[in-house]
């Protein structure tokens, strides 16, 4: 299934990870997405997603990310997934970063569906091993993190086609990103997205079309 999200709104809150003090930032983005899933065997398929976000809606860069992968599906539930990202994250908001830089990322994906006939439900289970190119850096060399991320996500229907299938839905959904130590400390120094070892991203609204 391929689906293209044409724009998402929503303010996310980054929440630093100090015991005395907390930093707190909110943010509204405009995020247009592709995200394709295409069946190429019994039980294997290809996983492509783009995205291009934008600071204050459209006015400003803050990320381009593109995130290709392979699916083997175990059953109609239950889809692994393993892949590459590439992003590139920009200077952008009250803590912008010194200068633009990149990120390249190897993932690995759980996921989890639980359909329903109105509203489905899924769990997306995934680690990432990330090589970033800070620009506070000295020698400007590469910094590797792991992280763990959970997301769960509902679908609303909006509009169906004649054989019942989603053409137009509201998805909503809510993701925890948590740093694995011993990066924790870095990413608080750096004062990029990731601010903390405890990241949540809440989406109250966007509005998709799956595309066939």
């Amino acid at each position: 299934m391929r689906r293209l999200a044409l724009l998402c709104l929503f303010t996310s809150t980054f929440l630093s990870g100090q015991t005395d003090s907390k930093t707190v930032a909110f943010n509204q983005h405009g995020w247009f997405v592709y995200t394709g899933d295409h069946h190429v065997a019994k039980r294997w398929g290809v996983h492509f997603d783009a995205q291009w976000r934008r600071h204050n809606v459209i006015t400003q860069w803050q990320q381009f990310q593109v995130r290709p992968g392979i699916n083997y599906a175990v059953n109609r539930k239950l889809m692994l997934t393993a892949g590459y990202a590439f992003t590139r994250l920009y200077p952008y908001g009250e803590y912008p970063v010194a200068a633009a830089f990149p990120e390249h990322r190897i993932y690995q994906q759980v996921l989890l569906r639980t359909p329903r006939e109105n509203v489905g439900f899924s769990q997306r289970f995934r680690m990432e091993q990330r090589f970033l190119k800070y620009p506070t850096t000295a020698d400007r060399s590469w910094t590797y993190q792991n992280r763990f991320r959970y997301m769960l996500r509902t679908e609303i229907p909006l509009v169906r086609n004649e054989n019942k299938s989603l053409q137009w839905y509201l998805p909503i959904w809510n993701e925890v990103l948590l740093a694995i130590p011993p990066n924790i400390e870095h990413e608080l120094s750096t004062r990029i997205v990731w601010l903390s070892a405890s990241d949540v991203r809440s989406v109250v609204l966007a509005i998709s079309k799956s595309v066939t």
